[in-house]
């Protein structure tokens, strides 16, 4: 986030952010652990709890606090994935080789990711893990786009291929377009256009524009887990989602909640893999 507001929106300030997230190798966790530690960072609990092969397996971050009493003042997410596993978008540091480039911040050398990985990055975040839920998601795609730094779109578009998130990015491109008017990259215009994905860009205005009492509800949460689902262009990938949201959500909510530890899966977590 503090690399998209200083370099597509000019100023720190300009963008909110509540954490800042880094792309890291797995391999590098442990040193990550450390290097947190020695600055004051906990872990975060239910994390701290579970087992480094699950964690590596299926999570996609490990996620670190700061304190100072009561109120938290830092929070550091370390991804080596996008999103967990079940969902398929992979991307790593080795597949993001070739985009990172040299840059600047306040006087200070760093590698960051070209405007290419930038806008893979966010249309993967934004939409594939936050199904471009909030008008700000959007906003990074525009300001992205309209910053007229070269864009290797036969590179996105492979990629995006590759991790069954087209329907993302263009979905993502045409929201830029309609709700702050930037104009749309030849190369994809007709897909940006096409029925399919100007239903879905109108299905996300509509949850945008829907008043904040309710977000949490679930007719809300059932829409945005159906855009998850039908903005993928794996069908495989389709069935697996549908499968995870009636075993993780569906099927737990017919059960009483006295039993609900009867389906733990204690294989996952750290001191009871003895008691299975």
């Amino acid at each position: 986030g503090f690399w998209l507001a200083h370099n597509f929106y000019g100023n720190l300030a300009d963008r909110e952010s509540v954490d800042v997230d880094l792309l890291i190798d797995i391999k590098d966790l442990e040193k990550v652990k450390t290097m947190m530690a020695s600055r004051g960072y906990t872990p975060e609990e239910a994390v701290s709890k579970l087992t480094n092969d699950y964690i590596a397996s299926e999570l996609c971050e490990y996620n670190f606090d700061k304190y100072e009493g009561d109120n938290r003042i830092f929070h550091f997410e370390f991804h080596w994935r996008i999103s967990m596993s079940i969902y398929q978008m992979n991307i790593n540091l080795n597949d993001l080789k070739t985009q990172i480039i040299p840059g600047a911040i306040q006087h200070k050398q760093l590698n960051v990711f070209t405007p290419s990985a930038n806008f893979l990055l966010a249309v993967m975040h934004h939409g594939g893990k936050d199904q471009f839920a909030q008008l700000k998601q959007v906003l990074d795609i525009a300001r992205i786009i309209s910053s007229q730094q070269q864009m290797d779109w036969l590179w996105i578009m492979q990629e995006a291929k590759r991790f069954h998130v087209e329907h993302l990015v263009y979905t993502g491109v045409r929201l830029a377009a309609l709700l702050t008017g930037v104009g749309t990259p030849e190369i994809i215009k007709e897909k940006v256009n096409s029925g399919f994905i100007k239903k879905l860009a109108i299905d996300r205005i509509d949850i945008m524009a829907a008043p904040t009492e309710k977000m949490y509800s679930w007719q809300h949460n059932f829409r945005n887990w159906n855009f998850q689902v039908r903005s993928r262009s794996s069908n495989k990938l389709k069935l697996r989602l549908i499968t995870y949201k009636l075993r993780r959500e569906i099927l737990p909510a017919l059960i009483p909640k006295k039993l609900h530890y009867l389906f733990l899966n204690k294989k996952i977590r750290l001191g009871q893999q003895d008691k299975i």
